[in-house]
């Protein structure tokens, strides 16, 4: 729609193009979510992958339902109308979902990995050392009788 205009071809090659990137990050990201697993386990001793992956699909979900409360509201506010002719602060809206806010989103989220995530710098140690069964023992079980440490 930037570049494009109201033109088809344009926008298909846009979306072709956005479809490529978001399917690599996605692919990225999921790959990535074993890091911290693998991380958690050589320190602690603990696998936490049950745990991340429901707390994962719980923020997608919540996610997505702020996503669409988001969009309703921006259409609303601007004015959009279904099925008519779009007023300007309509179609800027339109932009401001389709375009705006997931490009600041992406950079800020780039940014915010490229600023926190370290542990590429281990992870071959981390690879090893977990391969080669030298991770941290777990705490041992609570016997019966007794309650677990909070």
């Amino acid at each position: 729609m930037m570049v494009s205009g109201a033109h088809v071809l344009g926008l298909i090659v846009g979306a072709v193009i956005l479809s490529l990137g978001a399917g690599q990050r996605t692919a990225i990201y999921f790959s990535m979510q074993a890091d911290p697993v693998d991380y958690g386990v050589w320190k602690t001793g603990i696998n936490t992958a049950g745990i991340l992956t429901s707390i994962n699909g719980f923020l997608g979900k919540v996610a997505m339902a702020g996503a669409g409360a988001i969009t309703g509201v921006l259409l609303s506010s601007s004015g959009y109308i279904a099925n008519h002719t779009q007023s300007d602060s309509a179609l800027l809206a339109i932009k401001a979902c389709y375009l705006y806010i997931p490009a600041l989103l992406i950079l800020a989220s780039m940014l915010w990995m490229g600023r926190f995530y370290r542990l590429d710098d281990q992870y071959e140690q981390i690879r090893a050392d977990l391969d080669a069964g030298r991770g941290a023992s777990p705490a041992p079980a609570p016997t019966a009788g007794e309650s677990p440490a909070m």
